[in-house]
């Protein structure tokens, strides 16, 4: 049985799922390809709806990565991202290049 379709969890879920941004904010997203704790199919879903709202979305995707790691293992793309955006340069967009996800890959 889907427990997210169960009480308290379906509202609790649905008050953790992230809203809609302005169209002018960009936005960095990592997701570990391997992580069971926030579903692949589930964030690339969200991205595509933020790259359909107008958003500049910058995804890294790694294989075989868990949730636990993937924060440390895209740290340096992040930071290099968020500096580019205070130097004022565009934030670059994966919106055209989006991955077909595997579950488990």
């Amino acid at each position: 049985s889907d427990i997210s379709a169960a009480e308290p969890w379906n509202a609790l879920l649905k008050q953790n799922t992230p809203g809609m941004l302005s169209r002018t904010i960009p936005v960095f997203i990592a997701q570990g390809l391997g992580d069971g704790i926030v579903r692949p199919a589930v964030t690339i879903a969200y991205v595509r709806r933020l790259c359909g709202n107008g958003n500049s979305v910058g995804l890294v995707t790694l294989p075989k990565v868990g949730h636990g790691f993937i924060a440390r293992d895209t740290a340096r793309e992040a930071a290099q991202w968020i500096g580019e955006r205070f130097s004022g340069l565009p934030a670059p967009t994966s919106c055209a290049s989006l991955p077909q996800v595997v579950q488990g890959d």
